[in-house]
Order: structure tokens, then sequence, then C-alpha cells
């Protein structure tokens, strides 16, 4: 599949993660460069030599943020729109001649068996591995972060120096200042209030009616 995907990507100027990227910006409104990497699931350092391959090949801008001119937020232009809708289609036309010759079941056994080779990351700081690892911590909040219920490799610290094979179990979305005391606590907030000062050290432009998504996972122990 993935060279079935490359193949159909070159005629397009990107590969597999450059199309991700792009996924990713144009999913919501215009992230930082930071903010950008939380969703891909990528190191800073990988970010934006991503960027800087998709601004060459003019298919992304950067501009200062307006409420924080020291931060650059990233958006798709025209010619990028355009090259994420084709793309997207190819991708698709490459799964679909990968899966002609196979039964419908067939077909479903082998996107889970490729869904389980690409495994999200759910990533934390180093300081909370503790907690996770005796189980204290089980549920995370996230802002703008592309999660789904299912497997997921828990890594920590910067470099991710730590993984922990672990599972989604459940995610929620609601605004944060919908969240209850009891939500908060889980997270480790002392009450719902806190919560969106803490989300700010994490996202800054965090805002009272923004949706979070409360994520519940588990580690596994085999």
């Amino acid at each position: 599949m993935a060279q079935l995907n490359s193949e159909a990507l070159k005629a397009y100027g990107i590969n597999g993660r450059e199309l991700a990227a792009l996924l990713v910006l144009a999913d919501h409104e215009p992230p930082s460069q930071q903010e950008a990497a939380e969703r891909l699931g990528v190191d800073r350092t990988t970010m934006v030599a991503l960027l800087d391959g998709l601004e060459t090949n003019g298919l992304v801008t950067r501009r200062p943020q307006a409420s924080d001119r020291r931060r650059n937020v990233v958006e798709l232009n025209g010619i990028g729109r355009d090259t994420l809708r084709d793309a997207t289609a190819a991708s698709d036309e490459a799964e679909r001649v990968l899966l002609a010759a196979l039964t419908e079941q067939e077909a479903g056994q082998l996107r889970k068996l490729l869904q389980a080779v690409v495994v999200q990351r759910l990533r934390f700081r180093a300081t909370h591995l503790p907690a996770v690892r005796d189980g204290s911590k089980r549920v995370t909040m996230r802002f703008r972060d592309p999660v789904r219920v299912g497997p997921a490799l828990l890594v920590f610290g910067p470099d991710d120096d730590v993984r922990l094979p672990g599972r989604i179990v459940s995610t929620v979305a609601k605004p944060v200042d919908r969240i209850t005391d009891e939500e908060a606590r889980a997270d480790g907030f002392a009450r719902a209030g806190d919560v969106l000062p803490g989300l700010r050290d994490y996202y800054p432009s965090l805002r009272p009616d923004d949706e979070i998504v409360i994520v519940r996972f588990e580690v596994d122990a085999s």
C-alpha cells in the first residue's frame, strides 16, 4: 500500500507524510507550527523541515500570529488546497486498486492491519511518566489533536525518550467552560476553573468556548 500510495503522490510532488501535514493544516483554522506538530505527532524539528519543503513547493504560507507575533501560523494557499484535493483523490484511488481483488470482508481485515501498523501517538511531558506508569493518570485533555479510539503509543519527553504501548479507550469533546469538577480532577486539576489556565500552558491561544477532547487511555500491561 505504501508503494502504491507513493507512486500515486509523485505526480503532485509530495509524499505520504507531506499529505498528512496538508490534511492536518486543512482540518482546522491556521495553527501555529507547534500546534501543527502536536496534531501530526512529530517533533518540532521534523515539523519545521516538513513545512520548509511545503513552503518551498508553494503549498503553504507562514505569517506571524496576530495575537503573538513571536509565533508563526501556517495555512494552505490556493495551490496547496488544490494539491490536497487532487492528491487525496489519487491516494484513495490507490487504495481502491489495492483492494479491488479482495472481498469486502478481506478488505476490512486488511484495513485493520494497515491501521495497526500506523499507530497514533499520544504525547506527554516527561513529568507525567510516573503517574501514567502507576495508573494514577488515565485521562488527558487535548485541543485540536486528531485522537481516535484504538491502539496508541504513549510517548514522553521532547525526543520521545520513553514509549509505552497503550490504547485510547474513549474520547469526549466539549467546550472548556463546560468541563465539570469531576472531569477536571480526573486530569489532575483541583477544579474546573483551573482547566483553562492549565491547558494554556500547552495551548496559549485556547479560549473558554473552544472545544477540547477528554481522552481516556490505558497502558498495555503485557
